[in-house]
């Protein structure tokens, strides 16, 4: 590594991980303790079997669809006097980034939920310290459960984005694998998509530091080769396990460095179109991989960070070929955005109608989102059009 590299490492405060672990909830949250139960209508019913005492639910949030910015804000103003001192996310990415972004506002009143927020507010920061969260993760994706931001929609500004701060990263993050077990398969599809391209976009960004790749290779080793047989109907409960440890590691990673531009298109997207955020990523993988390699095949051989001998394009082009072995067993880089052309092919994604899409200023959203500029290299504006065209013309139908 670089002889400069200097890095920090934000992580959950306990994780537990293993089939049948969910039983140990009872005894990781604190006792006595007001808990504010954030789920889905398939996780709800868990509630009663993970609760130490059913008396310590003070409240209850359903969650349907991906959080939106407004009825966050509606449950905040809702739940400001019941005085929850804990939350409990029990479900998908959704469901902890409602939990996180309630933790968040609830004790924070000096700013409406929306002025602590970026791009579409003004970033003021959390004055109090966030409630507490525990996060039990259902499904294998967006590895939420060791994040330390919340992803909000603003359908007034046809964007999603985030609301940071290091201390949103869950108290305790308990991982069964065993709780995914009865997820819709398109669901559990789409989750893996988004897992594997944050193990790969986290691999291989030039922010990331020593242990937010070696974290993302080996989440990637186990996990891409398990979502392949997952999108093929042979999947079996190790790679379960495989698909909700790479999760995990993917949220670590991300966490701590960055991820690419195709989470740039998917977040930009998000705001356009009602798609789950892990098909549009799997929607935009190949294509923008593809661009990606080309643009770093052109860079200059003397592109090389203060204090390392490798150009910063060869290094980007060995990390792309590593994780290519690592899905396929094939060499080369290119192998890559062809194993998620398969993929993508072979699961059979909803399809994506780009038609009446803002263009120019969806290519300039992306250009400027904060997971884009984690790219290895940057896109021209002239190639991210490309990139759009390209879903649009090969992936509606």
């Amino acid at each position: 590594m670089p002889a400069a590299d200097t890095w920090r490492l934000s992580l959950p405060g306990e994780v537990v991980f293993g089939r049948g672990t969910h039983s140990q909830l009872p005894d990781l949250l604190p006792p006595g303790a007001r808990v504010l139960v954030v789920a889905s209508r398939s996780t709800a019913p868990l509630v009663a079997q993970l609760l130490p005492d059913p008396g310590s639910e003070v409240a209850r949030v359903l969650v349907t669809a991906e959080p939106v910015l407004d009825e966050v804000s509606a449950e905040v103003e809702r739940l400001r006097t019941v005085g929850p001192e804990v939350v409990l996310a029990i479900g998908g990415g959704s469901v902890i980034d409602t939990g996180k972004a309630l933790a968040a506002f609830l004790p924070n009143r000096d700013h409406p939920p929306r002025e602590h927020l970026e791009v579409v507010g003004a970033g003021h920061p959390l004055t109090v310290d966030p409630l507490p969260v525990f996060a039990v993760p259902t499904t294998s994706g967006t590895g939420a459960e060791a994040t330390h931001n919340a992803v909000l929609g603003v359908p007034d500004a046809a964007r999603k984005v985030s609301l940071r701060d290091r201390r949103l990263t869950p108290r305790v993050a308990l991982v069964d694998p065993e709780l995914g077990r009865d997820v819709p398969h398109a669901v559990a599809v789409a989750a893996g998509l988004d897992a594997a391209v944050q193990l790969v976009e986290a691999a291989v960004t030039p922010l990331s530091t020593p242990p937010t790749r070696a974290a993302a290779m080996e989440g990637a080793k186990l996990a891409l080769p398990a979502l392949d047989r997952l999108v093929h109907g042979t999947a079996e409960d190790a790679d379960r396990d495989a698909l909700a440890y790479g999760a995990l590691l993917s949220g670590i990673a991300l966490a701590n460095s960055k991820l690419g531009a195709v989470h740039g298109f998917a977040g930009v997207l998000g705001g356009h179109r009602d798609l789950a955020h892990g098909a549009l990523c799997g929607w935009f993988a190949g294509p923008v991989l593809s661009a990606t390699i080309a643009a770093l095949r052109a860079e200059p051989a003397t592109d090389r960070a203060p204090g390392d001998a490798v150009p910063a394009a060869s290094r980007a082009l060995a990390g792309y070929t590593e994780l290519a072995f690592r899905a396929t067993g094939e060499a080369g880089p290119d192998a890559l955005p062809v194993w998620f052309d398969r993929l993508v092919a072979a699961a059979g994604l909803p399809a994506l109608d780009l038609d009446g899409l803002p263009v120019d200023a969806v290519v300039e959203a992306v250009r400027q989102a904060s997971s884009t500029r984690g790219n290895p290299v940057a896109l021209s504006t002239e190639r991210l059009h490309r990139v759009l065209e390209d879903v649009g013309t090969t992936r509606s139908g």
